[in-house]
């Protein structure tokens, strides 16, 4: 749809294993088998993956080792070993490999990253952050069913919540995490926190986290960044920028006039990938920083706290 939407990108041809999904994709070349597909078409300019989150690094070294350039949606792997060997494969057959951040293009981000200077210069330097993602996908503390692929609140929604913070400090580092374990070990968590520092455009150190939870029972994602005396607030249900003033006033600076959220995400990312494209860049050594942290937070205890080293 974000496709189609921006016109910038057109979709050749669509594979999954389940031959009823050709009826979804009526104008499209249909295939069942990733391979044959691969070896069918010859003049593609990226393949996207957006299989179960489990299947992502099976299918993206057939993509990478036919020579296509591949486009991963989050998250892109499910250990940094194999983010790495993706990462190292694409090098090595001069691919490209673009990974699909999408909340980067949330329409709330945006605003306050053209904002930002000018809400420093009344606000201050930050002073802390932290995000939080709710879903509510295990109501009784037992992944549903349905959203069992996605491999645990953490891998699913704290990777969307990094990608947000990267793009607003530019980097970030974990200093201690507490990473659930559900019914199916540390891929099916239900709820994690991570505690995490960064610097402000001045260079100060900050603090912050992140929480991910599915146990809520409530669809609420939001960052908020710490001033002194107020809050930014991005509201990323809601699409929204708010300021939370120290006397208990509210000011509302921004709100997308579009209503679909993944289709405002999309939007940006196709044409983000478009750019990269034509320019044969992708984003690759950003996803590598990422992912570092993504990953460092199944490593990283009560025990290892790193603050302050």
């Amino acid at each position: 749809m974000a496709a189609k939407n921006t016109g910038m990108i057109r979709i050749l041809c669509a594979c999954d294993i389940d031959s009823s999904k050709r009826s979804l994709h009526p104008d499209l070349t249909f295939y069942n088998d990733i391979e044959k597909m691969l070896h069918s078409e010859k003049d593609l300019d990226a393949v996207i993956v957006s299989t179960p989150t489990s299947n992502h690094y099976e299918t993206g070294l057939k993509v990478v080792k036919s020579r296509n350039n591949l486009v991963m949606e989050k998250p892109s792997a499910l250990s940094m070993e194999n983010f790495v060997n993706l990462l190292r494969l694409s090098q090595e057959y001069s691919t490209l490999f673009y990974n699909a951040f999408h909340f980067m293009f949330a329409e709330e981000l945006v605003w306050f990253i053209h904002h930002k200077e000018e809400l420093s210069g009344y606000l201050g330097d930050p002073v802390g952050f932290s995000s939080m993602f709710n879903d509510p996908y295990a109501p009784d503390g037992k992944v549903l069913r349905e959203y069992q692929s996605l491999s645990g609140s953490w891998v699913d929604s704290g990777i969307n919540a990094l990608s947000i913070l990267y793009k607003i400090f530019k980097e970030t580092k974990n200093v201690f995490s507490i990473v659930g374990h559900g019914e199916r070990g540390r891929e099916s968590d239900t709820v994690s926190e991570v505690i995490l520092q960064s610097y402000s455009d001045k260079g100060k150190s900050i603090f912050g986290n992140i929480l991910t939870s599915w146990t809520s029972g409530t669809n609420l994602k939001v960052t908020n960044i710490f001033y002194s005396k107020d809050i930014v607030q991005l509201n990323h249900t809601k699409q929204s920028v708010e300021i939370f003033r120290s006397d208990g006033g509210k000011e509302e600076k921004f709100h997308a006039t579009k209503p679909g959220r993944l289709s405002n995400h999309y939007g940006g990312l196709i044409l983000d990938l478009y750019n990269n494209l034509l320019n044969h860049t992708d984003n690759a050594g950003m996803a590598l920083k990422i992912y570092t942290e993504l990953f460092n937070a199944f490593d990283m205890g009560p025990g290892e706290n790193t603050a302050g080293k």
